[in-house]
């Protein structure tokens, strides 16, 4: 997690600033020793150390042995006082930046019923669902800034199934620790009835001892590797959870601008429609790199449905004097349960295939490279042992009549061409799904002719 990698680098500098300290302070003792007994300072000589001419105070010791005794105790004393109170900050935020992270990766456990009142103006300023869902995480993550650890404990538990009574360490600690730093923020170490009640002790006021410090500092340490291991179980939970729900496509393509107007529906802030949806290139757009002469590889990436749709219309702009859809590349696909494999992709199939008869394990190894399951391999060996080429689909197409079609046409057509039934009905489920309206480059091989 980033967070903890933010977290352990406050922590390593506050613990280095600790010790540097004491060594400055030890060192400082040792020259002011020196330079009496070299005759360079008076005994009863006053400690001064000049900043600004102008600032009032610069006189740091009345003399040499009050020098010794804030070097010694009065220092470290308020040196452990101040760092005590970062660590604590340091740990409120790493609590935050662990539920953002969490949220970021989880989107699926931040969704509640609670209403959020947004502007049009607002909303439409979001150029993609991934950018309303990161200002909902910040503003969610707004509210848990300086709530005080108990209820941070809730919201943990509540929230995200995060129990920090679970803390080997014993939880009791850090929210002793919490109780500290308030009464040292907020009264200069002076508590409460509230304080000496729940601690039990008559102390009127307290202060943060050498091996009190380094005892929160293991503590702190210990409680958060402890949040991020059940952190990172979440987030894991839920890469298992989109792996298997979740349909996505990673998708290499080539196309070729050929104006402004091609440029810009390639730009990720470009929009378009399909169905009752509207959808940002944005959202599938993971990388967009340019090559030479308006030809540019997009890398696609995000849910099967929205990827194949951004492709489907970039190739109906073919021949539009807009750009050119030069060649897609599946580099892995999981679809939908029973989701048919279209054409471009079975056609990237069968360029890597063999000559016939194929080895018995060729679809293990046709799923394996294409990233699809072995059942969707068997179905695209099945589908391009029937494939028709191009070429004769083109003639079946032109010779074809309108519908409704007579009983048999595919027998007719099966004859006229040379080719089987089977890859007749295909050819006709084709047909007639390209002058369907919805058509999504796809067919089936379930098309009835015959009463």
């Amino acid at each position: 997690m980033d967070a903890l990698r933010r977290f352990y680098a406050e922590m390593e500098y506050v613990e280095y600033l600790h010790l540097g300290t004491l060594y400055a302070y030890n060192q400082a003792a040792i020259k002011a020793v020196q330079d009496i007994d070299s005759g360079l300072r008076s005994p009863t000589d006053p400690i001064t150390r000049t900043i600004s001419p102008n600032y009032k105070y610069n006189r740091v010791a009345r003399n040499i042995a009050v020098l010794e005794r804030k070097l010694k105790t009065e220092f470290p004393k308020h040196l452990r006082e101040i760092l005590f109170v970062r660590v604590i900050s340091i740990l409120e935020v790493f609590l935050v930046d662990a539920v953002r992270e969490i949220f970021i990766a989880r989107k699926d456990l931040f969704q509640r019923d609670e209403k959020v009142e947004l502007s049009y103006a607002q909303l439409l300023s979001f150029h993609s669902v991934s950018e309303i869902a990161t200002h909902l995480i910040n503003k969610e993550c707004r509210t848990l800034q300086n709530v005080g650890f108990r209820k941070l404990t809730a919201y943990f538990k509540q929230r995200l199934g995060i129990d920090f009574s679970k803390f080997s360490g014993g939880i009791a600690k850090i929210e002793e620790f919490y109780d500290r730093r308030h009464m040292l923020v907020h009264r200069l170490g002076r508590t409460d009835a509230k304080y000496r009640r729940d601690y039990n002790t008559r102390q009127s006021r307290i202060t943060i001892e050498r091996r009190y410090l380094i005892d929160c500092f293991e503590n702190i340490r210990s409680f958060a590797d402890f949040l991020v291991i059940a952190a990172n179980d979440i987030i894991q939970q839920g890469k298992n959870k989109s792996q298997s729900r979740t349909p996505t496509s990673i998708v290499e393509v080539r196309v070729q601008a050929l104006s402004q107007k091609g440029e810009a529906i390639i730009n990720p802030d470009h929009t378009f429609a399909f169905d009752d949806q509207i959808l940002s290139v944005r959202d599938v757009l993971h990388s967009h790199i340019q090559e030479s002469d308006g030809v540019y590889v997009l890398k696609l990436q995000g849910q099967f449905k929205h990827v194949h749709e951004y492709i489907r219309y970039l190739k109906r702009l073919k021949g539009e004097d807009t750009l050119n859809f030069l060649d897609v590349k599946y580099i892995r696909r999981i679809g939908p349960r029973k989701q048919h494999l279209p054409n471009d992709f079975l056609e990237a199939v069968a360029a890597t295939l063999p000559k016939q008869p194929w080895p018995a394990d060729i679809h293990e190894k046709v799923a394996e490279k294409f990233g699809i399951t072995k059942k969707q391999a068997r179905r695209a060996l099945t589908r391009i042992k029937l494939w028709v080429s191009d070429e004769i689909f083109q003639q079946i197409e032109q010779v074809v009549p309108a519908e409704p079609w007579v009983i048999g046409l595919h027998r007719e057509i099966a004859q006229q061409f040379n080719i089987t039934e089977h890859q007749a009905r295909l050819v006709l489920q084709r047909i007639r799904q390209m002058k369907n309206a919805d058509y999504d480059g796809e067919d089936t091989s379930t098309i009835i002719l015959d009463s």
